[in-house]
């Protein structure tokens, strides 16, 4: 699997960056002159221009290894969005794409941080720890930051959890009477090409959740609620014929990369 990289910053982007969804509306005329107008969902794009400076010399070999193993825009390639959460249906744990232990009890419509009701009590009545996760098709090796709210009317601890077949990495967070955003920043390592992110709650305990978020890069952003779709481009495709690198100074050069794709399934 082809993935544009993460530079030494741990991210796969440089700010400021552009971003645009374009769409495509067809209008057409009935016998009775009216027009009618439906969306072309075939005609979509997302498409992103980045402005990449001081790269070193193992980030430009990185991004023209790319670059020629794709032949260009022949070829497509993994691109996690830096301004997306990769996670889909975000605030939504009764959907399919998250995998909940067998013994674990969700109640929908709790008072949220942000002043609605998209929060979710989550109950585990085993007698052993029980985890609520969703995967991903991204590389082990990338840095990750997971964040979530939490908040126990009993206060406790919560595991915050990223793990692959072979790997899982694990940080403790205590879930108070009041709401707060933890997060968990690391790399599972590995050559997997799935990664599992969400929290691990103890026997008989119960939290409260709201806005789980995934973000391919170390810290925590402002939170993206998404729904069928997140931020993962499993066929995204370079949009220029030629990848032009300047030398701006010894070992440091700088590249404009634009980048296009159809939207996710479902988006």
């Amino acid at each position: 699997m082809s993935v544009f990289p993460q530079f030494a910053a741990q991210s796969g982007a440089q700010y400021p960056l552009v971003k645009v969804r374009r769409t495509r509306t067809v209008v057409e005329l009935n016998r009775a002159g009216k027009p009618w107008r439906y969306g072309d969902p075939d005609a979509a794009r997302v498409e992103w221009a980045l402005e990449l400076r001081h790269l070193d010399e193992n980030e430009t070999a990185s991004l023209r290894q790319l670059f020629d193993a794709c032949e260009g825009r022949l070829q497509p390639f993994l691109f996690l969005d830096p301004t997306d959460n990769l996670l889909s249906y975000s605030e939504d744990l009764t959907a399919a794409v998250w995998q909940k232990d067998a013994l674990i009890s969700l109640t929908t419509g709790v008072a949220d941080p942000k002043g609605g009701t998209a929060a979710t009590l989550i109950s585990n009545t085993a007698q052993t720890a029980q985890r609520v996760m969703q995967s991903l098709g991204v590389p082990a090796d990338f840095r990750y930051c997971l964040s979530v709210w939490i908040r126990a009317a009993q206060p406790g601890p919560v595991d915050l959890l990223m793990s692959t077949a072979s790997a899982t990495v694990r940080e403790t967070r205590t879930a108070g009477t009041a709401w707060s955003r933890v997060d968990l920043s690391a790399s599972p390592g590995g050559t997997e090409t799935t990664v599992s992110f969400g929290i691990e709650i103890p026997a008989g305990a119960s939290v409260e959740v709201f806005g789980y978020q995934v973000e391919a890069q170390p810290g925590c952003g402002e939170y993206k609620r998404t729904a069928a779709s997140g931020g993962v481009y499993p066929n995204a495709r370079f949009a220029q014929d030629e990848l032009a690198v300047i030398a701006e100074a010894p070992g440091r050069y700088s590249a404009e990369v634009r980048i296009s794709s159809n939207p996710p399934d479902g988006a």
